[in-house]
């Protein structure tokens, strides 16, 4: 199976360390230059079972990820001083400092059905997402303090796509096939697109100008975020559109399907 690295990041940013997860759901840091373990990052909930004991090298079970559908997820902050881990057998999310092996603090999911889902960390490492049935959650990165909640009833967010100062997210919603902007201080919906099917491409440009949003039968939809309007579609040979990428110059953009067609 392929993991996506908005669910999954196994290297650090800078790559001095490196995270597994077993098949128990444990998680552990450790050195990349000496394989040596730092430390083993067991939640509240793991930590109420006998420990076992530590290990001083990677084996197979500690490669859950590479194996298994785990719905588990961990994220480095853009630093690399904190990890963001999401535990589908208590329906939270941990958050640990890397250095120390602490856990920080834990919040809860609290979305329709329960389960949680990471949303990705900003690009200062200040605040973090998580999504599930029902919108998105913000959090304080210092203290886990909910900043604001991006309310979807009923619908489901599969993506999470900040903005470069972290003060916009786009969403993108399965359920209904829609994607929305939105500010996230205010919690305030800025712009709705509709009748996308159930593709999950969404591209947004270098100056944040510009969105492209894939739908269902393979057109992508090229908006412009300062006047919030449609004003191009682009048709090509790829049917469901899984990733989309502006060029830098934003003269180009790259669609990628799930037939491995590249336009």
């Amino acid at each position: 199976m392929n993991i996506s690295l908005e669910s999954w990041q196994p290297w650090s940013p800078v790559g001095d360390r490196f995270l597994t997860q077993d098949l128990k759901g444990v998680l552990r840091v450790w050195d990349t230059q000496s394989g040596r373990l730092l430390h083993t990052l067991a939640s509240r909930l793991e930590r109420s079972f006998e420990p076992e004991p530590e290990k001083a090298r990677v084996d197979v079970d500690d490669l859950a990820h590479l194996f298994n559908e785990s719905q588990d997820q961990a994220l480095w902050s853009p630093r690399g001083d904190l990890i963001a881990a999401s535990s589908q057998a208590s329906n939270t999310v941990d958050v640990w400092h890397v250095d120390t092996g602490e856990l920080l603090y834990t919040v809860a999911g609290g979305f329709e059905d329960q389960r949680v889902l990471l949303g990705g960390w900003t690009s200062s490492g200040d605040r973090f997402a998580t999504r599930g049935m029902g919108g998105v959650k913000i959090f304080d990165a210092a203290g886990g303090a909910l900043v604001s909640t991006l309310a979807t009833p009923e619908v489901y967010v599969y993506r999470v796509l900040w903005s470069a100062d972290g003060s916009r997210i786009l969403t993108m919603d399965v359920t209904d096939g829609s994607a929305r902007l939105w500010d996230t201080e205010t919690g305030q919906q800025l712009f709705f697109i509709t009748n996308l099917g159930s593709s999950i491409g969404l591209g947004w440009s270098v100056s944040e100008n510009w969105l492209a949003v894939g739908d269902n039968d393979g057109v992508v939809h090229l908006w412009d975020l300062n006047r919030r309007i449609e004003v191009m579609k682009l048709y090509g040979s790829t049917p469901r559109i899984l990733h989309i990428a502006f060029s830098p110059d934003e003269e180009r953009i790259l669609v990628i399907g799930d037939n491995r067609v590249v336009n």
